[in-house]
């Protein structure tokens, strides 16, 4: 079943995959190969500014693909856009032209990109400095991770501010210092739209209205590769009319990627496949497992292995995932792009369009809980011009039954907004009646109108309280006014859980990460090994006070 592909050097990565299943003693089921496609390219849009196109031929030396034309043709012509093409389509270099374009048109004027995590901004913020680089633009990146003192500053002396949305809800709507770069920010970028989906995507519905109504922003353009429907979803998103450019407009060329169902193999059959491929030097991997504890062990049993046959494990293969402290994320994501590695395994955590190079094969240690996911992470392997490789290792999901091919023809699942949660909408009501308290005439209200019609009541009730709050909001509304502003005490992604700091016993310098409560309870309870870069380390106290 494989023939066709075996002899041509683009699969180069299937032939070697194929190899090592096999010295593994894995029996490869079913293959299926997808998304192979011809280049196309479009011209550079007579509409932009000059140095903006000097930008576009600087980072598309070869050419703009056709779907970077179009949408770069819409932003100049004062569209709001949603590019909803693959991974690795080249939809970074959309909104860097864009954003140059913005500023080449309204000196003095800003532009801000939301990423929907740190890793992401710390990732892309080199990429941006490279490119604007060429009209001297300056960007700067501002999430949890930069101090207060400095964010001001940096709002002032740079055109470009990559944030995560937390910021922007948090601090940059709180505090009325912000409000001269808000007057001056016109575009709104926004990547990996897809992330915003369920309570987190409902919280940025109400916050992204609460953005454009105390800002100068009239135009937006939005990036996924995993929205069922794009147009409907961005609109509600941003409350804003969007061109759509979708895959039929797509020229970025592709070899596809192909797909090997394996059967069984269990827990040792995945260490002893990681193994492999680490030990060969051949295939540059991601594996995903979807829990925390799976990413912990099975890097653990596999640098063990790797030790054992003379290797050095831990400079092969590493975790990653959620409450990693910031420069060890940072380390294993440098390392990882650098090709200091062979493999990382991962939850979630990078599934999103994370820079991590030449990335060969994907392995679904565990099969991803939706669709989007299955094509986010199938999505990192395969470019460069090769054809990645993604095994699925089948653990018996009714799903799978129906063979490979009809598992991966599943559509999207459509993203899920709660607009219309009394609790959300009056969180959210709570911080819009701070913001016009505290703003004033700078918050254009109107913004506001489009959003359901019962926050509206509650946000005129607040200001002008008339009708008695019902329990729930009121113990709402006692929480966050406990916290000092409700932004503080109402987060857009969270329940609200404490966050608690593990440290070794005796060396309070040395830190290992992050838990929530509940992960805590399942994690790093008294007594329980909880482990941190595949290193197990026993629990030997909870301290409530500190949250330690």
């Amino acid at each position: 079943m494989f023939s066709t592909f075996l002899d041509q050097p683009s699969h180069a990565p299937l032939a070697r995959v194929l190899a090592d299943l096999a010295a593994c003693g894995l029996e490869t089921t079913e293959h299926a190969h997808r998304q192979a496609r011809d280049e196309h390219h479009g011209p550079v849009p007579d509409g932009l500014m000059p140095i903006a196109q000097q930008c576009a031929r600087s980072l598309a030396p070869r050419g703009l693909w056709s779907h970077q034309a179009e949408a770069i043709a819409g932003l100049a012509n004062g569209d709001s856009v949603v590019l909803s093409t693959s991974t690795s389509s080249g939809k970074s270099l959309v909104f860097q032209v864009a954003a140059a374009d913005a500023l080449e048109r309204r000196p003095g004027g800003k532009v801000l990109a939301l990423y929907p995590t740190k890793a992401l901004i710390d990732d892309q913020l080199g990429r941006w400095q490279s490119a604007l680089d060429l009209a001297g633009w300056r960007v700067a990146r501002i999430h949890g991770g930069v101090r207060m003192a400095e964010r001001l500053d940096l709002l002032q002396r740079n055109d470009v501010i990559l944030a995560t949305p937390d910021i922007v809800h948090a601090w940059m709507l709180r505090d009325p210092k912000t409000q001269p770069f808000l007057d001056a920010v016109h575009l709104l970028i926004l990547d990996e739209a897809h992330a915003y989906d369920g309570a987190f995507g409902s919280h940025m519905v109400f916050m992204l209205r609460r953005l454009r109504a105390a800002s100068a922003i009239a135009q937006v353009i939005a990036t996924t590769a995993t929205l069922a429907d794009p147009v409907d979803f961005i609109g509600k998103l941003t409350g804003l009319p969007t061109v759509h450019i979708g895959p039929q407009a797509e020229g970025a060329p592709s070899r596809g990627r192909h797909f090997l169902r394996v059967s069984g193999g269990g827990f040792s059959g995945k260490v002893a496949l990681l193994c492999k491929l680490a030990s060969s030097r051949r295939t540059r991997f991601l594996a995903f497992a979807d829990s925390r504890k799976a990413v912990e062990q099975i890097v653990e049993q596999t640098q063990r292995e790797l030790d054992q046959a003379g290797l050095t494990g831990s400079g092969l293969v590493l975790p990653y995932r959620s409450g990693f402290e910031e420069e060890d994320r940072n380390r294993i994501q440098q390392s990882l792009a650098r090709g200091r590695l062979r493999g990382v395994v991962s939850t979630s955590a990078l599934e999103l369009g994370i820079d991590i190079g030449d990335i060969d094969a994907v392995i679904l240690l565990t099969i991803p809980g939706t669709q989007r996911s299955v094509w986010q992470r199938a999505g990192r392997a395969g470019r460069g011009g090769m054809a990645g490789v993604c095994v699925v290792f089948d653990d018996g999901r009714a799903f799978l039954r129906g063979g490979l091919d009809a598992w991966l023809d599943l559509p999207i699942e459509p993203s899920r907004l709660y607009l219309h949660n009394r609790l959300i909408q009056y969180g959210q009501a709570l911080c819009a009646a701070y913001e016009l308290q505290n703003r004033g005439a700078a918050v254009r209200r109107t913004v506001l109108d489009s959003l359901p019609d019962r926050f509206g009541q509650m946000l005129a009730n607040e200001l002008e309280p008339m009708v008695a709050l019902p329990d729930d909001c009121l113990q709402i509304k006692s929480r966050l006014d406990a916290s000092g502003a409700p932004h503080w005490g109402m987060p857009l992604r969270s329940t609200g859980e404490d966050s608690w700091q593990i440290s070794v016993d005796q060396q309070a310098d040395q830190k290992l990460g992050t838990v929530t409560t509940q992960q805590m309870l399942r994690e790093a309870y008294p007594g329980a090994i909880y482990r941190y870069i595949a290193q197990p380390y026993r629990i030997t106290s909870v301290v409530s006070r500190t949250y330690e």
